[in-house]
């Protein structure tokens, strides 16, 4: 009977142990995850910006092209402003 109390005691001092183990784990890889989620955070901000520089350039090119367009086909400065 003591030995198997003493058993019982050491499985329960054990598994104490693991679970406080396990619940440092856990923590250490929450704290990865989130690191890594406001890294492709980041890149993705990064990205968006670039791709509304593009649009941006793109429209600033279009609007050039209606222009010169325009321009070749006669229309008026009033009607290439409203354009």
């Amino acid at each position: 009977m003591e030995a198997r109390l003493k058993t019982l005691e050491i499985q329960f001092i054990n598994s104490q142990f693991s679970y406080r183990q396990d619940k440092q784990n856990n923590r250490r890889n929450q704290i990865h995850n989130d690191a890594e989620i406001q890294d492709r955070l980041l890149e993705l901000e990064v990205l968006v910006d670039q791709l509304k520089d593009t649009i941006k350039e793109q429209k600033e090119e279009i609007a050039e092209l209606k222009k010169n367009l325009g321009e070749e086909l006669g229309f008026s400065k009033e009607y290439l402003n409203k354009w």
